[in-house]
């Protein structure tokens, strides 16, 4: 083979292995926080929207998504991601859009009557900052807010349990307190114990379903621990970049 012909076939393959790129790619991932929660007419919630690319960092795009909810009369939502519930219970699906790209992700909402009985009940946990970025050896302070039933907040930061997906990346310590361990990304979150309630006086209360969750078996989302008993456990995340 001439050393032409070998420039050449090697010439093409290279437009042949751009034009493949081109034409595939690279998607986005969006994640939204929080993915679920539980509200009463006339309460309000902010979703926070992060965009990924694969090996990229993590953007901020809360306020250039395009946001759509399936039933306005239980959730409306408006441009910059404000969920606000509407006057009619039930189920809704928001729908959240990358206008420059094909990615989306949901959070489904459900509207309730308000608590009776003096006591609030756990809704939703909101953790900022969200996204997050440290360098490794950094230390960041990490918040939990709770949101409740009767559209309060409160701030749970000492008294959720702190996870982070990936240690190797960064860690979290019990009062909220992530460090940078190496490059990469990673989800840092808080989970409430279950079946959290404030009582009218303002006191935190789980209810000793910290302790019972535990006898009983970790239950997911909306399941039920393997004792029997209904236990939800409310989380909320954050996405942590460390450089």
């Amino acid at each position: 083979m001439s050393r032409r012909l070998l420039i050449f076939l090697l010439g093409l393959l290279g437009l042949v292995v751009v034009a493949a790129s081109c034409s595939h790619p690279v998607q986005p991932v969006l994640e939204v926080s929080p993915t679920t929660a539980t509200l009463v007419p006339g309460q309000t919630l902010q979703l926070v929207v992060t965009r990924r690319f694969p090996g990229g960092p993590i953007d901020d795009v809360t306020h250039r998504v395009v946001y759509t909810s399936s039933n306005r009369n239980v959730v409306s939502v408006s441009n910059e991601g404000l969920v606000t519930a509407g006057d009619e219970t039930g189920n809704a699906l928001v729908w959240i859009g990358d206008t420059s790209s094909d990615a989306v992700v949901t959070a489904t909402f459900s509207v309730v009557h308000g608590v009776d009985g003096g006591e609030r009940v756990l809704r939703a946990i909101v953790v900022t900052p969200n996204p997050a970025t440290i360098t490794a050896g950094q230390t960041l302070q990490l918040s939990a807010h709770g949101v409740f039933s009767d559209g309060s907040m409160a701030d749970m930061t000492s008294s959720v349990t702190w996870s982070s997906a990936r240690d190797d990346i960064a860690t979290v310590d019990a009062n909220g307190v992530a460090t940078g361990v190496a490059a990469g990304q990673t989800t840092i979150t808080a989970t409430a114990p279950a079946v959290t309630t404030i009582a009218a006086d303002g006191g935190a209360d789980d209810g000793g379903a910290s302790a019972g969750a535990a006898d009983a078996g970790e239950a997911d989302d909306g399941g039920a621990a393997d004792g029997g008993a209904a236990s939800e456990l409310v989380k909320g995340s954050t996405a942590v970049t460390v450089q």
